[in-house]
């Protein structure tokens, strides 16, 4: 996990926010066995927008019926910029839909809506990312709720007024860097919301005014969002301490290993990501109060990017709960090694696909060229895509860089925002869609007449999409 994307004028990385929203979603009480709230990874939206809902995103969502919940979270990461997407009380769309503008309708109602740190300027189409969210609401509805007789049936329609994105007014960021802090705080304010209140339907006519705008759990400034880091920090190395006292014990293989073999791993063990201010060059530092950044001065351990991913693996949900009572008092005093950090891998170059314009190259040293991939082969082969100047890339030999991605319409193509090297070999090819082939021969007919509807709808809607 990248704890320096914490540090004053960072922007946070996609562990950083993947790891709050987890932390916000954990059950409260022992009472509590499922989250009335779904946060979505942090990757999921820009796959769905840019090879639409496709298997492999599909069986994320295999063991969960997202319209249990009473909130659903779309963390958004495109182009440097990171913003918010809810969708509230999704299984009470049928409802809200025969109410919609009845404002003496007392229940819930499903209601989506935006919360953008930069306000109307923001970069995010806001149309296109509605459409992607209901395309994936309308798939899981199928899957839930319609029976042979409804097989079609797709509630959250693009053109209804019940199923439009809001876009209430909400703090605005005053820098460059602090978006993804601001998305943290919103979705804080959205799980407190969801948890002490209802949204109803003349909430959702006014322009959730006084859900959102007006609410004191939307009632923050730069100040709050910049005293935010220090909380954030602290709450993972809270979480890292609790894991100690949660130390897996080990198997009789393990205890079977030899005596050097356990040497080497107390060694590793020491290297710990958080330590106590004791455990820093042996002394305590005067100056720590734990609201500053106080790195190590003398670190010689140095860990891998994802050593400390398993950390959340754990069960430690009894410490979560105390954690959780003691978030308004002093925080111990923890420090972190903050020499390593990740470069820039933003979900959309682990994929290419017919039409891409890349970048190709054999090694680091040679000039790279420049092409949009006309041709596919077989993915078994090592020969794998040819470029419109007629290269063949290999697998095991050449590199690549996905610089732009193949929209719905030819003419059109999205800009990849953060493009990274990457050996072929590394990255997953896309056949083309008719080459496709779906789980069972008894849904290949239905998918594809769902495809072809989903098409005629973008065409009507005069919306580009990406399909896979």
């Amino acid at each position: 996990m990248d704890v320096s994307t914490l540090k004053p004028e960072r922007c946070l990385n996609d562990s950083i926010i993947n790891f709050w929203m987890s932390w916000l979603i954990t059950p409260r009480s022992p009472q509590d066995t499922n989250s009335p709230i779904h946060a979505f990874s942090t990757h999921f939206l820009a796959g769905v927008m840019t090879n639409g809902y496709t298997d492999s995103l599909q069986r994320w969502l295999k063991r969960v019926n997202i319209f249990e919940k009473k909130l659903l979270l779309f963390p958004v990461h495109l182009g440097h910029h990171w913003s918010l997407i809810a969708v509230l009380n999704p299984k009470l769309i049928k409802q809200t839909r025969a109410r919609w503008g009845d404002n003496d309708y007392t229940r819930n109602v499903t209601c989506m809506l935006r919360l953008d740190s930069l306000g109307c300027t923001t970069i995010h189409d806001g149309s296109q990312l509605a459409y992607a969210i209901r395309l994936v609401l309308n798939k899981e509805w199928g899957r839930h709720f319609n029976t042979n007789l409804d097989q079609d049936s797709r509630p959250f329609n693009h053109r209804d007024k019940a199923c439009q994105l809001h876009f209430p007014q909400a703090p605005t960021q005053n820098n460059n860097y602090d978006c993804g802090l601001y998305v943290c705080r919103y979705a804080f304010g959205l799980v407190e919301l969801v948890n002490s209140s209802e949204v109803k339907m003349k909430d959702v006519t006014s322009k959730l005014e006084d859900c959102i705008t007006k609410n004191d759990l939307f009632n923050f400034d730069g100040a709050d969002i910049g005293r935010m880091r220090v909380e954030l920090y602290n709450v993972i190395a809270h979480v890292t301490n609790a894991y100690r006292n949660h130390r897996i014990l080990p198997t009789i293989s393990d205890q079977n290993r030899s005596l050097d073999d356990d040497d080497e791993d107390d060694d590793e063990d020491e290297a710990v990501v958080m330590s106590d201010p004791e455990d820093i060059n042996g002394k305590d530092d005067d100056n720590s109060d734990g609201s500053e950044w106080n790195p190590p001065q003398d670190s010689d351990q140095e860990h891998g990017d994802d050593t400390y991913d398993h950390l959340l693996e754990a069960d430690f949900s009894d410490d979560i709960r105390e954690l959780r009572a003691s978030i308004g008092d002093d925080y111990i005093d923890l420090r972190v090694d903050l020499s390593k950090a990740n470069t820039g891998n933003n979900g959309l170059n682990t994929f290419i696909q017919l039409g891409d314009i890349v970048e190709y190259r054999k090694s680091k040293q040679d000039i790279p060229n420049k092409g949009e991939i006309v041709s596919i082969g077989p993915l078994s082969s090592d020969k794998i895509v040819q470029v419109s100047d007629g290269t063949w890339l290999y697998r095991s030999v050449h590199l690549v860089r996905r610089m732009e991605i193949k929209r719905l319409d030819e003419d059109r193509r999205l800009p990849n925002p953060d493009p990274v090297w990457k050996s072929l070999k590394k990255v997953e090819v896309i056949p083309p869609y008719d080459d496709v082939q779906s789980d069972s021969d008894s849904d290949s007919d239905s998918d594809s007449e769902d495809d072809d509807e989903d098409r005629d709808e973008q065409v009507e809607d005069g919306t580009s999409f990406v399909e896979g």
